[in-house]
C-alpha cells in the first residue's frame, strides 16, 4: 500500500466509521481524564520548548515482541476464520504470509502515555535520577490527534477482547471485499494491512496492564514528511515522528507535572516552576511523587 503523508489526500475510507461497534468503540474513545507522558529531563525539556512529543516507529519501540504479539494475535483468528467461515476467508487468501512485511514497510509512529500520574513501573523505567509525568488534558490530546488524521486509543490488555476485536475486524474487511467497497490500493486481503496499523498497536501482554496506557497513533507518513525525522538510539537508528502539541486554534495545554523520585525534590519542582513560567504555561500543578522509590 502506498505510504500516505501530507502531499497525498487522505483516502475517504481512512476515518469511516466500521458496522461493527467494538471496533469503533477501540478506536474513537475520548479519555475523561488527564493523560499522564513519562518522560526523562531532555524530554521534558524537549517538549516545553519545542511543544511536541516525539512519535516513535512502532518497528523500533522498546519491546518488539508486543508488536508480533498483536500480529500472532490476527493470524490466529484468521486460522479459525478459515476453520469456520470458509466465504469470508476466501477474502485473505495469501494476506496472512504478507502482514509483517507489510507492516514493517510502512511508517507508523505512536507516542505513550498513562492514566497513572505517579507509577511505581515507569519511575522504574524513567528515575535515572529525575523522571516526570506530564499530564495533560485527554480531550485536548484528541483534538489534536483528530486534525492530524490519527487515532488516540487505550490499550486493549484482554486477551479474550484483542481476539473478539481481531474477529470483527476480519469480518469487517471480508464483507467490504464481498461488498466491492476497497480502497483503490489494493493490496492482498483488501484493507486488512492498512486498518491494521490502528489496531495492532491497541494490543499489549496482560501483564502490562498495571500501565493502564493510552497511544498516539499516526497515519502511515512518508519519510520526506517535515516531521518525520531521525534519533540515534541504542543499536540502530530510530525513525520518530515529531508529533505536535499545539494546533493554530490549540494551544499547548499542560494541567498537572509530577517530579519522579529525586534525592532533591524541593529543588526539582522549583526548577519545574520557573521552567513553566519562563515559557508562559499558567495554571500548571506541580508536585513530588510519593511512591518511595530509590535510583540513587
Amino acid at each position: 500500500m502506498p505510504e500516505l503523508g501530507s502531499q497525498i489526500s487522505i483516502p475517504s475510507w481512512w476515518k469511516r466509521p466500521f458496522t461493527r461497534s467494538i471496533l469503533n468503540d477501540a478506536i474513537c474513545r475520548v479519555p475523561n481524564v488527564p493523560l499522564f507522558h513519562y518522560t526523562t529531563q531532555t524530554g521534558l525539556l524537549g517538549i516545553i520548548k519545542g511543544k511536541e512529543i516525539w512519535a516513535t516507529h512502532t518497528q523500533y519501540l522498546n519491546d518488539r515482541r508486543e508488536f508480533r504479539h498483536a500480529l500472532s494475535v490476527f493470524r490466529d483468528e484468521l486460522v479459525t476464520l478459515r476453520t469456520n467461515d470458509a466465504d469470508r476467508a476466501k477474502c485473505f487468501h495469501g494476506a496472512s504470509l504478507n502482514l509483517a512485511d507489510d507492516l514493517s514497510l510502512t511508517n507508523v509512529c505512536v507516542a505513550s502515555f498513562s492514566e497513572e500520574p505517579d507509577s511505581l513501573p515507569q519511575w522504574r523505567a524513567y528515575g535515572g535520577g529525575a523522571g516526570f509525568s506530564l499530564g495533560m488534558p485527554g480531550e485536548h490530546l484528541r483534538a489534536l490527534v483528530d486534525t492530524e488524521n490519527g487515532f488516540l486509543v487505550r490499550c486493549v490488555y484482554d486477551a479474550a477482547k484483542q481476539r473478539e476485536i481481531a474477529r470483527a475486524l476480519l469480518e469487517e474487511v471480508a464483507d467490504q471485499i464481498i461488498a466491492g467497497e476497497t480502497s483503490k490500493f489494493q493490496p492482498s486481503g483488501g484493507n486488512l494491512t492498512a486498518y491494521l496499523f490502528r489496531f495492532a498497536p491497541l494490543f499489549k501482554h496482560d501483564s502490562f496492564s498495571g500501565e493502564r496506557e493510552w497511544r498516539i497513533i499516526t497515519r502511515p507518513l512518508m519519510c520526506g514528511h517535515h516531521r518525520f525525522d531521525f534519533r540515534q538510539g541504542l543499536s540502530a537508528i530510530t525513525p520518530y515522528f515529531r508529533f505536535p502539541l499545539e494546533q493554530e486554534q490549540q494551544p499547548f495545554r499542560l494541567s498537572k507535572v509530577v517530579v519522579g523520585p529525586t534525592p532533591h525534590s524541593e529543588l526539582a519542582v522549583a526548577a519545574v516552576n520557573s521552567l513553566l513560567v519562563a515559557h508562559n504555561l499558567k495554571d500548571v500543578f506541580v508536585c513530588s511523587s510519593r511512591v518511595p522509590f530509590r535510583s540513587w
